[in-house]
């Protein structure tokens, strides 16, 4: 496989199952404390997305 860009050092080590535990973990914590409906949830992608 071969990138059109080099990938970024800081993002390449961040792709990791321990790093996407815990962001997961943040996440459900986040829907948890603000009562946050699925279907308020759109949009994502690595880069984040927006809660309305």
């Amino acid at each position: 496989m071969t990138w059109g860009v080099p990938l970024d050092t800081v993002r390449a080590n961040a792709v990791n199952p321990t790093t996407i535990e815990g962001w997961f973990a943040l996440l459900d914590k986040t829907v948890k404390e603000y009562n946050i409906e699925p279907e308020h949830t759109y949009g994502f992608d690595e880069t984040g997305f927006p809660i309305q």
